[in-house]
């Protein structure tokens, strides 16, 4: 369980994909003394189990359905992820409850800049737009954010982001068209289940 607040970006220095389970190693600025093999690390919102590690180079491997579904299988040498360790009890949780399960990935199409803070814009598929809500929480690439709003009609929804946020964290280089990982609230998935198995 995490709470979407990134505390580095780490840099890609391996991917291996063949089709089959792929092999991820990043290296970080920090030295995470605390962090062992069989660990789990949140990774641009994906958790992934440490397979090795040492001082600051951490390596995972996963499955093809999360290369399928999230944006792991498109990463490169040299990218930039975002991190965040797993929570332990009686630590503050400033963002929202993330449990690292990411649920699809969206497409990112446009950055409103307002003074020295950016509205992004993601295109959400049909079949998840009615889980969300404006002023509602939602994790982006691992980030805890706040809804603003939501176009039902195309199809996307809104966040607000300040300037600490995009210095910190791998938002800063999106580009038009990228792909972004997203999970859905997890008090929404289990709202939005009730009602749609109701009786009628």
């Amino acid at each position: 369980m995490f709470s979407g607040i990134i505390e580095e970006m780490a840099e890609v220095v391996l991917i291996k994909r063949d089709g089959k389970t792929s092999q991820l190693t990043i290296k970080t600025s920090n030295d995470y003394d605390d962090l062992k093999i069989g660990d789990s690390l949140s990774i641009n919102g994906v958790c992934l189990t440490i397979t090795d590690c040492t001082k600051n180079l951490f390596s995972f491997e996963f499955m093809p359905e999360t290369a399928k579904i999230s944006n792991l299988g498109d990463l490169k040498k040299n990218d930039k992820v975002n991190l965040e360790r797993s929570l332990k009890f009686n630590q503050r949780i400033s963002g929202h409850l993330v449990s690292g399960h990411v649920d699809f990935s969206a497409r990112y199409f446009k950055n409103l800049k307002i003074k020295n803070s950016s509205i992004l814009y993601f295109e959400i598929p049909s079949p998840f737009i009615d889980y969300f809500i404006p002023k509602g929480s939602i994790a982006i690439n691992g980030i805890s954010l706040t809804i603003i709003e939501i176009n039902k009609l195309k199809n996307f929804l809104t966040v607000g982001i300040i300037p600490h946020t995009m210095k910190n964290t791998n938002l800063n280089f999106l580009r038009y068209g990228d792909k972004v990982n997203i999970e859905i609230d997890q008090i929404a998935k289990y709202v939005k289940n009730q009602i749609s198995n109701r009786p009628k």
